[in-house]
This record gives structure tokens, C-alpha cells and sequence, in this order.
């Protein structure tokens, strides 16, 4: 972050730290949201050589056709150099989480906001929206989503404000594969970012149309160029038709998970913003002696590209609180424009004594954080028993296995993910070569399963159902 200024490098430190302190302690422990666990056993069996890029598999016996491929596609390479832990994807996703945030700088630095305030106030305010501390540790395509069109705003923002149309084109095209990037991360969620070089020409003084004009259509070459490619294969192609009829159009048709009101996600972006808002009038209250709120241009863009990132998925009867995470450093930003003036007379008040203050805290609160992500590291946040019985105390089983699960209601989508992260095993209905058992349930297993683990369940007990004298290996 900016380091100008006389409190700027404290405060930056500081919101720095805020930021670990909310994403780090979560981020070695056992839990993850169970979305995140199904994309990183298709990572991983890519990374083992089951399937191919354009043929990607839960399990090595079922394909897995929900999302582009770009994800699993980039968590993949982090498998083979650091194997197979759990913890590979909670820490790139984390780091994809952090680039992120380095695009919101970059954004902050090229729309001129710097001259004002440090980009530590959007980045401060981005921190505490419960959905991104959340995301952070849990592996969402969506912030990966995020990433890419955060990077390509602030690259199409730099393409319109070039001083020569040569740069403006190479910058506009390499904006349009950062939107490309994101249209194969998670799909149509990507397209607002081609709304940057209109809305700035409509906005901003110094951006004319012909200038948005040349961006635009650089920018959308890109997209074009691989479109053509993805046609011309025979697997890309016939991945893509069946992500888009399973996923995209299943959802807008309302065959898949519907939310019972399509304000639902206007509900959970309130919640997201309500925190970030009340920060920016208590800031205001405190300092209406030094700086006022302030509006511009620039601000109103990031606001037209914030709801236009967020209020369309109204539209769709499928939502869920982490589509919103494109939008919400567009809105963390516009709220850090119009407060500008208020972090800049925040900086010119911490020097000093209070700079080594504030500067300490940011170390500390780092350091804290460190410490809370060592203590937490292993502990289960979600689905204890089930790790408890089948990680820490390991199960025997082998790879490509099937299981039934008992009661069969236990046999959802978690359990399967689960299953298919921690052994490539595949959940199927019985009979099957082996049954996992809720020992809260009053399930009996069929007279042929043998119990094999674990010596002390807590929640769960494996049977083998193979034939007597068939060893696990």
C-alpha cells in the first residue's frame, strides 16, 4: 500500500494488519466451505493425471463439467511441487485474495486518489465485509473472479488514461484477457469489466469516446481470439456447451438451488456494506473540523461498476452471498473516494509519537495474527467428527474407493466432496465396497460389513463390505 505522507506507511501498516487478522487464524484449519472442497479434489486429481484440462474429474469415476476450467487449471502445478495437503488451497486462494487487494491499489494509484489519501481507507473498509474475510480461507472461484476484474479494471483504466494510442491498445488487450481470465474462472460474472471504457467516457472529462472506443474493442479481442480457439477443439467445446446448459442455464431457468426472494442478495450486500458505511460516518463525524466527504467522477465510476457487478444476480433465482465479491472492492473503493480527503487529514494527524504508535499496533496486530493461524492450525471448524474420524485418525482406505453412506440421507453433496478431497473416493448408493455409519443414527450395516474404523468414532465408523479375506490396500 502507499507509503507517502506523514502517517500513510502507520496507517498502512495498519489496515495491513487488520486484514491478517480477520483472513489468517482460519486459514490452517480444517472446515472449508464445501464448494472449496470439491475444487480442490478436481485440482487434484488433475495435478495427479486423472482426467485432462478439458475433461475434469471429482472423482477418477465422475466428471465434474460445474465451472471453467481456469481455476483448477492454476491450483493444480501447487499439488505437484507441494502435494497433496489440505492446506494447498486455502493458502492460494488466500493469495489470490491479497492480489486482489494489490489491484485495488493499483486502481486506487491510476484514477488519482493517492493525492488525497492512502489506499489503506478502501482496503481497511474491503477488510471488514464479512464476505471477503470469509472467502479468503475458502477457496471460492468467485474471488479468483474478483482478481481478474479488479486487475482489469485497473489495467483499462491505465489504457484510457495512456498518453499513446500504441499503449493504450497493448494495455487495452491485455485488459481484455484479464476479463477473459475471468470468464474462464466462473463464468458470465466476468462481463461488467467491459463496461469500464463506456462508463469512463461518459464520466470522465479526460477519457473521450474515440479513446473508449479503441479500448473497448481491444479489449474485447482477446475474448473473441479464444472464443474462436475453444470452438475449434472438439473437448474445450463440448466442456463448455455442457457447463454452460448445467450451470448457467439450469440456474437462470430455476432447475438448481433457488432462493425463496431475489432480494436476498441485496439483503447480503447490506450486510456486507452496513460495517464499511457506519466507518465512514463515524471518520466523517470525527474530522468534519479538518475534511469533509467529498464526490468526483472517479468515485461515480466505481459506483456504476459496483452496481453493475452486484444488482444484475438479482435477476437470477439462484444467489448466494459469495457472487457478490467482484463488487465489493468497486464498493470498498468508491466509499475510500469519497472519504479521501478524511484519510489524508488522518495521515497529517498521526505523526510522531502517534505514528510510532499506530506503527506498533500494525506490528503487533500481524504478529498476532501469525500466531492465531499456528494455534488454530489442524482444528476443525465445521465437520469435526468427520475429520476426527477420518483424518487425524486415518482411514484405511484405498484409492478409487466406493462408499455408501448410512442413514442415506448423509449421502449430500458435502459428504461427497469431502470424500472425494480426502481419498478420490467416489459416494454411491449401496451396495458398494464400503459404508460409512452415523453412529448417532439407528443404522444397522448389512451382517457382511466389518468394522475397521476408526478404534474411538466420533461421529462416524467405516465398514468394509467386500468379501472376507479382501485386504485394504
Amino acid at each position: 500500500m502507499d507509503n507517502g505522507g506523514s502517517g500513510r506507511g502507520a496507517l498502512s501498516l495498519l489496515a495491513a494488519a487488520g486484514l491478517a487478522a480477520l483472513t489468517l487464524p482460519r486459514l490452517l484449519s480444517f472446515g472449508m466451505h464445501v464448494d472449496g472442497v470439491a475444487y480442490a479434489a478436481v485440482a487434484r486429481n488433475l495435478a495427479l493425471g486423472e482426467g485432462s484440462p478439458w475433461a475434469l474429474r471429482l472423482t477418477s469415476a465422475r466428471p465434474f463439467v460445474e465451472h471453467p476450467p481456469l481455476v483448477f487449471w492454476i491450483l493444480a502445478p501447487f499439488y505437484q511441487l507441494f502435494g497433496d495437503s489440505l492446506h494447498v488451497e486455502a493458502l492460494v486462494g488466500c493469495a489470490f485474495g491479497f492480489a486482489g487487494v494489490a489491484a485495488m491499489v493499483l486502481v486506487w494509484r491510476r484514477l488519482g486518489f493517492s493525492a488525497q489519501g492512502g489506499a489503506w481507507l478502501p482496503v481497511a473498509l474491503y477488510a471488514v465485509m464479512p464476505t471477503v474475510s470469509w472467502s479468503f480461507a475458502n477457496n471460492q472461484l468467485d474471488l479468483y473472479l474478483a482478481v481478474f476484474t479488479m486487475a482489469a479494471i485497473g489495467v483499462a483504466a491505465a489504457a484510457l488514461l495512456a498518453g499513446r494510442w500504441q499503449h493504450a491498445a497493448g494495455l487495452g488487450g491485455l485488459a481484455g484477457a484479464l476479463v477473459c481470465a475471468g470468464l474462464l474462472a466462473k463464468g458470465p460474472g466476468a462481463l461488467f469489466a467491459f463496461l469500464v471504457p463506456a462508463v469512463a467516457a461518459a464520466l470522465l472529462p479526460g477519457v473521450s469516446w474515440r479513446r473508449a472506443l479503441a479500448v473497448g474493442g481491444a479489449m474485447l479481442l482477446v475474448p473473441a481470439l479464444v472464443a474462436v480457439a475453444i470452438d475449434a477443439s472438439p473437448a474445450a467445446h463440448e466442456y463448455m456447451r455442457l457447463y454452460l446448459y448445467n450451470q448457467v442455464g439450469r440456474s437462470l431457468s430455476g432447475e438448481r438451488a433457488v432462493v425463496e426472494s431475489r432480494l436476498y442478495i441485496l439483503i447480503e450486500l447490506a450486510y456486507d456494506l452496513w460495517l464499511p458505511l457506519a466507518a465512514v460516518v463515524v471518520l466523517a463525524l470525527a474530522l468534519r473540523r479538518r475534511a469533509r466527504l467529498q464526490g468526483s467522477p472517479e468515485a461515480l465510476v466505481l459506483l456504476v461498476l459496483a452496481l453493475a457487478a452486484s444488482l444484475p444476480l438479482a435477476l437470477s433465482p439462484k444467489q448466494a452471498a459469495r457472487y457478490l465479491l467482484p463488487s465489493l472492492p468497486l464498493y470498498a473503493l468508491t466509499l475510500g473516494a469519497v472519504a479521501a480527503p478524511l484519510a489524508g487529514a488522518l495521515e497529517r494527524l498521526v505523526r510522531g509519537r502517534r505514528q510510532r504508535v499506530v506503527r506498533a499496533l500494525g506490528v503487533i496486530g500481524l504478529a498476532a495474527a501469525v500466531a492465531a493461524m499456528l494455534v488454530e492450525h489442524d482444528r476443525a471448524r465445521r465437520h469435526g467428527a468427520l475429520y476426527a474420524d477420518l483424518v487425524t485418525a486415518p482411514a484405511p482406505l484405498p484409492p478409487h474407493a466406493s462408499i455408501s453412506a448410512c442413514p442415506e440421507r448423509l449421502a449430500g453433496f458435502t459428504l461427497r466432496a469431502n470424500l472425494a478431497r480426502l481419498f478420490d473416493a467416489d459416494l454411491r448408493p449401496a451396495p458398494t465396497d464400503f459404508l460409512l455409519a452415523d453412529i448417532q443414527s439407528e443404522c444397522e450395516p448389512p451382517p457382511a460389513c466389518r468394522r475397521v474404523h476408526p478404534p474411538a468414532p466420533q461421529g462416524y465408523v467405516l465398514y468394509d463390505c467386500r468379501p472376507p479375506g479382501t485386504t485394504i490396500r
